[in-house]
């Protein structure tokens, strides 16, 4: 199952598709549900599949509740390269390691891109004249009182 996905991730399918296409063949998730897209995305970026480890990546805060948080600096986490026997080859792990991280700088780009095209809050502010290219201004309609109208600059 993980060669299968890694394998249908590097032919260029996306978590998306690649979850649909488990579920319409039937294959339970390791959790016995549906497929996510999200399981999909965990299994890319999961690092023992590639036979490595990373230690530590919680902490325990309250040892008598057993209560654990994410590691974000509270003690020192540990890499091991080579930990135990891959299932995937090391080539394979890092190139879609390389794919994941030009979707994610693409992705943010392109909602950056989105945030500037968005001039006002108003639906009409980006509206401009197809002839002349003004913009259009709403301005209170004189014959119908509590409303606007549009006209050009």
């Amino acid at each position: 199952m993980v060669r299968f996905i890694f394998d249908e991730f590097l032919l260029g399918k996306s978590s998306y598709k690649i979850s649909n296409e488990l579920n319409e063949k039937g294959i339970p998730s390791p959790k016995g549900t549906k497929w996510q897209s999200e399981s999909v995305d965990f299994i890319l970026r999961n690092e023992k599949y590639v036979g490595d480890c990373e230690m530590q990546k919680t902490v325990t805060v309250d040892f008598l509740s057993h209560k654990t948080i994410p590691n974000n600096g509270e003690a020192p986490k540990f890499y091991v390269t080579d930990h135990h026997v891959p299932i995937i080859n090391r080539a394979v792990w890092m190139r879609a390691q390389e794919i994941l991280a030009h979707r994610k700088k693409n992705r943010t780009k392109k909602k950056d891109e989105k945030r500037e095209k968005r001039v006002g809050k108003d639906v009409f502010d980006n509206l401009v004249c197809g002839k002349c290219g003004a913009p259009f201004t709403a301005e209170p309609c004189r014959q119908e009182p509590r409303t606007s109208r549009m006209t050009g600059a």
